[in-house]
C-alpha cells in the first residue's frame, strides 16, 4: 500500500555563490544526440530506459510528431498509433532492426538491421519509405535534434567484437519531404566514439572516446580537429561546452582537473595543491566547482581564481542541476542522507535532511521539486524490502516520504512538472504523484506496465505486457484522462 507523509527539512542561509548542472548529465551542446549508447553517466535521471515488450515479445517505442511508434520484432510490422483517437496504422518491413530512432520533428523513422546492413527510413505521415545499404559496419544509430542527420557509427562499448573498422563513421542526411537519400563517403575517426554531442548552430558535432576529442563539421567531414588526451589520462566527469569550443575534465588516477581548448587545440590543468575528488560546472564552463580534502572550491575560468567556500557540512557528491542549481549530496552514517540545494540566484544553501540513503535523484522541468530515489533496506529474511520515493518541494523545503510496496524501477516528470509517474519493482500498476498536492493515485487498468514514456506536450504512454498488444495513454487538462487500446497487434484473434 502506497502511504503518504510530510515533514519539514531545515533550512540554513549562507552567503554563497551557485552553479547549475544536471544529476548524471553532461553539458553537450544545444542538446545531446537521440543515441543508442550503453547507459553511462550521461544517461537522464528519471527517464525510462526499460526495454518495451508486447506479450513476451521484445517490442521497441518511439515518438513520432503526435503518434507513438512500436516495432514487433516476431510478426516484422511498424505500428502507428494516434493518443488522440487510438487508430493503429500498421506497415510491413521484412527486417530485424537492432536500433530504431524517431527523427523528432521530421516525422521520419530510422530503422537499422546491422545483420542484413540495411537502413530503413519511413515517413510517418503516409508510411512511405526508402532503403538503404550501409554495410554491416554499423550497430548504433546518433540522431540530430533536428532529425536532419543521422550518424551511424560502431561504439566503442562494442567495438571488441567488430572486425571492420570500428572507428568508421557514416553520415546520413534523410530528406523527410521526398524520402530521397544520401550516404556521404564513410569518415574515419582515430578512434571509436563512446558519446556524441552536438551544436545546431553551427552543424558540428564533437565526438569523445578514451582516446581524445574529435570535432567534425557535417557540412565539411573532412576538415575535422582532434584534440588528444595526454598519455595515461583516465577521463571522468567530462563536461562539453554549449558551443562546443571547449571541454573541462577531471583524471580519475590523480585527481587532476584539465581544460580543453577545443578552438585553440590546447591543453591545461587548472592549478591545485590536492586532487579533486569531485567536479561540478556551470553550462557555460565559466566557473567550476570541485570537491579537494572535503571542503568545496570555486574557480572562475576568466581571472582564473579559486576561492574555498565554508558549508555547514562536509562536502559530498556534487549533483549539478541545471533547474535547481547545485546539489551536494552526503550519505551519513546511520543509513541517512543530506542534500544541500546551492541557490545560483540567491547564493544561499538550504539542508535537507533524509532518513534514507539515496540511489538515484532528478528535478522537475520547473526546479520547483526534487525526486528521490532511496535505497530499499533488506528484509530480515534477506529479500528486498519496501521501496521509498521522496519528494521535495524545493520553494518550501518540504520532504514528503512515500512509502512503496516495493523499490522504484522507472520514474518521469511530466513536461509541465505537474506529476511524477512511476513504476515498481514489483511490476504492479502504475503510479503517478500530484505535484501540487503530493496526493499518490494508482492508475487503473495499467498492470504489467513494461515501459513509461513521455508524450509531445503533457502526456506520458506506457506499454503493457499483452499478447494481443497494449498501450495506456495519459493525459490531462484539469483532471487525468486514460485512454487504452487492446488488441493491435497483426493476427490478434483471441486474449491470453
Amino acid at each position: 500500500m502506497i502511504t503518504h507523509l510530510q515533514s519539514l527539512g531545515l533550512l540554513l542561509l549562507l552567503g554563497l555563490a551557485g552553479c547549475t548542472g544536471s544529476l548524471n548529465r553532461e553539458v553537450s551542446g544545444d542538446s545531446d544526440w537521440n543515441s543508442d549508447m550503453p547507459p553511462s553517466e550521461s544517461t537522464t535521471p528519471g527517464e525510462s530506459t526499460l526495454p518495451d515488450q508486447l506479450g513476451d515479445l521484445a517490442a521497441t517505442t518511439e515518438v513520432v510528431g503526435s503518434e507513438v511508434a512500436l516495432f514487433d520484432h516476431e510478426q516484422r510490422y511498424l505500428a502507428l498509433i494516434s493518443p488522440e483517437d487510438l487508430q493503429v496504422r500498421t506497415l510491413p518491413l521484412d527486417l530485424s532492426p537492432t536500433i530504431y530512432r524517431g527523427l523528432g520533428p521530421t516525422g521520419v523513422i530510422a530503422l537499422l538491421d546491422p545483420g542484413a546492413g540495411k537502413l530503413v527510413l519511413v515517413r510517418a505521415s503516409d508510411l512511405s519509405h526508402a532503403e538503404l545499404d550501409v554495410g554491416p559496419n554499423y550497430d548504433t544509430i546518433a540522431a540530430s535534434p533536428d532529425g536532419n542527420y543521422l550518424i551511424l557509427y560502431h561504439g566503442e562499448a562494442n567495438a571488441s567484437s567488430q572486425v571492420l573498422s570500428p572507428q568508421q563513421v557514416l553520415l546520413v542526411e534523410p530528406v523527410p519531404h521526398a524520402l530521397n537519400t544520401s550516404a556521404k563517403t564513410p569518415v574515419v575517426l582515430v578512434a571509436s566514439p563512446l558519446r556524441l554531442h552536438y551544436h545546431s548552430s553551427s552543424g558540428a558535432v564533437l565526438f569523445e572516446s578514451s582516446k581524445g576529442l574529435e570535432l567534425v563539421p557535417l557540412n565539411a567531414p573532412t576538415a575535422r580537429t582532434f584534440l588528444p588526451f595526454p598519455a595515461g589520462f583516465a577521463a571522468e566527469e567530462l563536461s562539453i561546452a554549449p558551443d562546443l569550443s571547449r571541454a573541462i575534465g577531471r583524471d580519475k588516477t590523480d585527481g587532476s582537473i584539465h581544460l580543453f581548448d577545443l578552438g585553440a587545440s590546447t591543453r591545461r590543468i587548472l592549478p591545485s595543491l590536492m586532487p579533486a575528488t569531485s567536479l561540478a560546472l556551470l553550462q557555460d564552463l565559466d566557473t567550476i566547482y570541485y570537491v579537494v580534502n572535503g571542503g568545496l572550491r570555486r574557480h572562475d575560468l576568466p581571472g582564473d581564481t579559486s576561492t574555498d567556500l565554508v558549508l555547514p557540512r562536509e562536502t559530498g557528491r556534487l549533483l549539478p542541476l541545471p533547474e535547481v542549481g547545485l546539489l551536494i549530496h552526503h550519505d551519513l552514517p546511520g543509513a541517512s542522507s543530506t542534500i544541500l540545494v546551492h541557490s545560483p540566484a540567491t547564493g544561499t544553501v538550504a539542508e535537507l535532511a533524509l532518513d534514507h540513503p539515496l540511489i538515484d535523484l532528478a528535478a522537475s522541468p520547473d526546479g520547483k521539486s526534487l525526486a528521490c530515489i532511496h535505497l530499499a533496506q533488506p528484509t530480515a529474511a534477506g529479500g528486498i524490502g519496501p521501496g521509498l520515493l521522496s519528494v521535495i518541494d524545493l520553494e518550501s523545503s518540504k520532504i514528503i516520504p512515500i512509502m512503496l510496496d516495493s523499490p522504484v524501477r522507472s520514474y518521469l516528470f511530466s513536461a509541465d512538472s505537474r506529476y511524477l509517474f512511476f513504476l515498481l519493482e514489483s511490476g504492479s500498476s502504475a503510479h503517478v504523484v500530484d505535484l501540487s498536492t503530493f496526493l499518490v493515485e494508482t492508475l487503473a487498468d495499467t498492470a504489467d506496465v513494461t515501459a513509461l514514456g513521455q508524450l509531445p506536450g503533457n502526456g506520458v504512454f506506457l506499454t503493457q505486457r499483452h499478447t494481443l498488444g497494449k498501450i495506456t495513454f495519459v493525459t490531462w487538462t484539469d483532471t487525468l484522462e486514460l485512454r487504452t487500446l487492446t488488441g493491435f497487434r497483426l493476427n490478434a484473434s483471441e486474449e491470453p
